[in-house]
């Protein structure tokens, strides 16, 4: 089933001196132009967020019947790209040049925060192959970082505040150090309030929740006022997924509940009644930086944490690799065992 596509305008960032494309850099945490060398700071960029140097790129086609996809052209080499109405910064697959589609992050789509990227694409590299190390048994494929697909993607999450407070009842039980048999039953009733603050969810439907809430903490210290020219040579995506307030409240009930119980080890809870409320939600894009690969195939993901490059990700396991080590451990013991036995049986016969 065809639907109608929608033409989006792509955008460029460009150099102040030269006009040419440049892209922000994790290592120096400014912008950079790979034709005259110069670099920037965000103060240089702040009319980025008023258009000035951001050039429009006009629609590449009229409308038609097509798929859900928009169509636009680079303004670099005047190729036409396709992407998912999702996607709000991109390359062109033929030049390489860093676009931006603005009416894509406007309205209730615009981020109120940015956190920029502080580590680079060889950093997230050696953290992925430190990953690996850190793992056993895992096949040579995943240490050829030539078999490796890496991508510094800003993803979508929401930023949960408020104040959580309830009250737990039940029993714990206490033996005594004087006789083992004299076990003392106790009712008890615990109430508390929490203050949270920024609690991260991610609301892109294309990450697995788990492999984003794996990489976290994030600085939340380090949030920038949202500005497009942070999304330049990299790939962003608006949010698609409802923010969904039942499941963080759930996942702040839960911490509630376990800090209540944290001094009731033996404790059992018969009933609770707890409460959470949002006071603000923050829309903000996160750096990651996305490897995959694909072996034996099946694909296998994994994520850098952008700006603490700590690693999540599946690996498998070799398992001629762990029968190798398994044989090689089993003669080494054998070895061990067998050694002084045989000396032994020596001496015994030389003292026959």
């Amino acid at each position: 089933m065809s639907s109608k596509s929608k033409y989006s305008d792509a955008e460029v960032l460009r150099c102040p001196a030269c006009g040419a494309n440049i892209v922000y850099s994790p290592i120096t945490g400014r912008w950079t132009c790979s034709s005259c060398g110069g670099t920037f700071t965000e103060e240089d960029f702040q009319s980025a967020a008023n258009e000035d140097v951001v050039a429009d790129v006009e629609p590449s086609v009229t409308e038609s019947e097509q798929p859900e996809l928009d169509v636009f052209r680079c303004q670099s080499c005047g190729a036409e790209l396709v992407t998912d109405s999702n996607t709000a910064a991109t390359f062109c697959a033929y030049c390489g040049s860093a676009d931006i589609i603005k009416e894509r992050l406007q309205g209730e789509y615009r981020p109120d925060y940015v956190l920029p990227f502080t580590i680079s694409k060889d950093d997230a590299l050696d953290c992925y192959t430190q990953h690996c190390k850190d793992a056993s048994f895992v096949p040579g494929y995943f240490f050829d970082l030539k078999n490796i697909k890496i991508q510094g993607t800003y993803v979508p999450f929401c930023l949960y505040s408020g104040r959580s407070e309830g009250t737990l009842s039940g029993q714990y039980e206490i033996t005594s150090s004087k006789n083992i048999d004299m076990i003392d039953i106790y009712s008890y009733v615990r109430s508390g309030k929490m203050d949270f603050a920024r609690i991260p969810a991610d609301v892109s439907i294309k990450m697995d929740n788990a492999l984003m809430d794996s990489i976290e903490p994030f600085d939340f210290n380090q949030l920038k006022e949202f500005n497009y020219a942070y999304l330049s040579g990299f790939l962003a995506e608006k949010y698609d997924v409802e923010r969904d307030e039942s499941e963080q409240l759930k996942r702040v009930s839960g911490r509630m509940e376990s800090s209540l119980q944290s001094r009731l080890s033996k404790g059992s809870v018969s009933s609770s009644d707890l409460k959470s409320n949002f006071s603000a939600i923050e829309y903000v894009l996160m750096p990651v930086w996305m490897l995959c690969t694909e072996f034996e195939g099946k694909e296998y993901i994994f994520a850098v944490n952008g700006q603490s490059g700590k690693t999540e990700g599946f690996l498998p396991c070799d398992a001629a690799k762990k029968w190798l080590w398994f044989f090689i451990l089993t003669i080494s013991i054998s070895a061990v065992i067998s050694l002084p036995l045989y000396f032994f049986i020596v001496w015994l016969y030389n003292n026959a």
